[in-house]
């Protein structure tokens, strides 16, 4: 079978879904008959109702969109009157149910932000970087009624440099994963797609991130401190406290360096070139963008002007 006459359902709901939505489509890999999302939610301060990023294109797109708030039987039935070839789930946020997945002639895949089976799961990119991988990667597999314990089809791997953050990581993941998905569905066509089981003796999982993950422990080491802040710079954020005011670190860098008997949590020095030095409890950490509560993202140095920091303050180090 060609890979234009694929008839392909996507799942999908955020940016992320959107953004490799968008490159299946252009570059014609496959058919899209229909986008299964998830429904509207509210959001933003006024709590407005707003259709989700892969809503959103499908209307630009004139793409078929339904929105079910279960995949029930029903769902399972029309879709099955489509004739799909293939389901392909990205970023869907909800598990499809074993009924659901004997639907497609083929089968139905799933791109994850990771190198199965490390980090299955909800959260596998701020995992990668909250626990200091140095390589990261893209699976394509199949989707099993485990979550995330499919058969892979093809995986890409990469470096992760100490510098990369969230935002990066999700760029890299895309750059890499699109391509290797268009690929894996050119062989499912093909009919020439290998799967190879996943060791499961090497799965680690990637919890559900809560807000009071992005709390700052100054007593942790620096490296960890450091991973935390650019694994959580878009949610939830790594924040600390400072005489009252809560502060979020968006943009950090480590020192190298010891200062000894400075306690942790404790600014050892302001850089007028836009960066603060701040112990820990194993090295230094350099704070280099920050955010305090209703005000604008700047450099710390800027932040320290007008909060009247100077060397020798302290954040707060969280009891317990």
């Amino acid at each position: 079978m060609d890979t234009a006459d694929m008839r392909i359902v996507y799942f999908g709901s955020d940016h992320f879904s959107a953004t490799v939505l968008r490159a299946l489509i252009e570059q014609e890999a496959g058919g899209i008959v229909e986008v299964i999302t998830t429904p509207p939610q509210k959001a933003g301060r006024g709590l407005t109702v707003r259709p989700n990023p892969v809503a959103v294109l499908c209307a630009e797109k004139n793409i078929a969109c339904s929105m079910p708030e279960q995949l029930d039987d029903p769902v399972s039935a029309r879709l099955a009157a489509l004739g799909p070839d293939l389901f392909v789930v990205v970023s869907y946020g909800k598990i499809l149910p074993g009924s659901l997945l004997t639907v497609p002639r083929r089968m139905a895949i799933n791109l994850h932000p990771s190198l199965l089976p490390r980090w299955r799961g909800p959260s596998p990119m701020p995992f990668t970087l909250l626990s200091g991988d140095t390589e990261g990667g893209v699976s394509i597999i199949t989707v099993a009624e485990k979550v995330d314990a499919g058969a892979l089809i093809a995986q890409e791997s990469f470096p992760v440099p100490p510098d990369m953050d969230s935002v990066t990581l999700e760029q890299k993941v895309l750059a890499c994963g699109i391509p290797l998905l268009c690929t894996a569905i050119r062989t499912i066509a093909e009919g020439t797609a290998a799967l190879r089981v996943q060791d499961e003796s090497a799965v680690t999982y990637a919890r559900k991130l809560r807000k009071n993950d992005g709390l700052i422990d100054w007593q942790r080491p620096a490296t960890e401190i450091h991973n935390q802040i650019r694994a959580l710079c878009e949610w939830p954020g790594a924040y600390t406290f400072l005489q009252g005011i809560r502060v979020k670190v968006l943009a950090s860098s480590l020192a190298g360096e010891e200062r000894p008997g400075a306690a942790a949590g404790t600014i050892v020095d302001i850089d007028k070139k836009g960066s603060m030095a701040v112990a820990t409890g194993s090295g230094v950490i350099v704070l280099r963008e920050v955010q305090a509560a209703g005000k604008k993202r700047m450099n710390a140095f800027d932040f320290s002007l007008g909060a009247r920091i100077k060397n020798g303050d302290r954040f707060e180090v969280p009891s317990g």
